[in-house]
């Protein structure tokens, strides 16, 4: 791995591995890195020959900091304990590196979770795992057909895709992969 941290990828729909993609999502305390917001919930679900594999990776991740309670209520699904017995994020990096290897991420609202892992891993001196053109954006993709509502719920419903929120990263995974392949299947249909 290189020590020098990578320019920001470029979110495009062309995959750079188009046999193994992985679906991404994380949960964060917050909005902003500036005002402290870190990751707590973390996965990945392996796709390959436009397959879901049902292999994937999951960890909740202390952030190492205490969370407020109206955070904690937004989190629902996610006690203080819970986080607080979890790893950081600096010790299960590894293990999502290696799970995602050289995978295209497809993640829903790109921008935002990238911006949270590559700062996660900029922290501990991590270079970021994303290299140019190896991630696509659903909701690029949703605004690319025209759908009228490009949200993870509006995909999933245009789709016929159960999804429902509140979400944990597991459920959220599987209805990114289902809706990347939906809409990957699907090249033609606008609305």
């Amino acid at each position: 791995m290189k020590d020098e941290v990578m320019a920001r990828p470029t979110l495009q729909t062309k995959l750079t591995n188009p046999v193994r993609v992985v679906a991404f999502e994380l949960e964060t305390t917050g909005l902003s890195i500036q005002h402290g917001a870190r990751i707590v919930e973390v996965g990945g679900l392996e796709i390959v020959l436009e397959k879901i594999t049902g292999r994937s990776f999951h960890s909740y991740c202390n952030p190492e900091s205490l969370m407020d309670e109206a955070t904690i209520r937004r989190l629902g699904r996610l006690t203080a304990e819970r986080i607080a017995a979890a790893p950081t994020f600096s010790e299960i990096a590894d293990g999502l590196i290696r799970f995602v290897g050289d995978a295209t991420l497809v993640i829903h609202n790109a921008p935002f979770a990238l911006h949270f892992l590559d700062a996660e891993l900029e922290r501990f001196g991590r270079p970021s795992m994303i290299g140019p053109g190896s991630t696509v954006d659903t909701l690029r993709m949703a605004k690319q057909k025209g759908l009228e509502h490009c949200s993870l719920p509006g995909i999933c419903k245009y789709y016929g895709i159960a999804f429902e929120r509140p979400a944990d990263v597991r459920q959220t995974i599987q209805a990114v992969a289902q809706a990347y392949l939906a809409m990957k299947q699907d090249s033609s249909r606008t609305t």
